[in-house]
């Protein structure tokens, strides 16, 4: 084999070598689970249990999209519940939509808002009636 076929076959390997470390490194549509500290505010009582259905994530580029539902058991009146995100906001803004079905069933959105300071999703609900889900899904891009 020639200098030069040598020297061909060498970065071939080193070609192939680096995409499949940006495969690997890029991952697109690949979810990754996290575990969001759950804390709540605007009441006294906190709900009687906090139960991850589940909460994940994947990332884009510096896009992130999380997504995460909780069952809360009753007895709660706190009107803030407020969730960490995986990855520090690089703005105190993106796009979230939060559900909730403490006080009904699942039926309109409700106030969800994004905040880079403690990397926090926080979903505004009514004082619980019952045992019920808080969802949201955020979109925001990555410090």
């Amino acid at each position: 084999m020639s200098n030069f076929d040598e020297k061909t076959v060498d970065r071939i390997k080193k070609l192939e070598r680096e995409v499949e470390r940006l495969r690997v490194k890029e991952s697109p549509g690949a979810w990754t689970s996290w575990t969001p500290t759950v804390t709540f505010a605007g009441g006294t009582t906190d709900p009687s249990s906090t139960t991850k259905q589940y909460a994940r994530y994947t990332t884009i580029g510096k896009i992130v999209i999380a997504t995460a539902d909780y069952l809360f058991g009753t007895g709660g009146d706190m009107t803030q519940y407020k969730f960490t995100l995986p990855l520090t906001p690089a703005q105190t803004y993106g796009a979230v939509t939060g559900y909730e079905s403490l006080k009904t069933a699942f039926t309109e959105p409700t106030k969800a808002s994004l905040s880079k300071t403690g990397a926090l999703v926080t979903v505004n609900v009514p004082v619980q009636d019952k045992a019920g889900h808080v969802m949201f899904t955020a979109v925001y891009e990555a410090a």
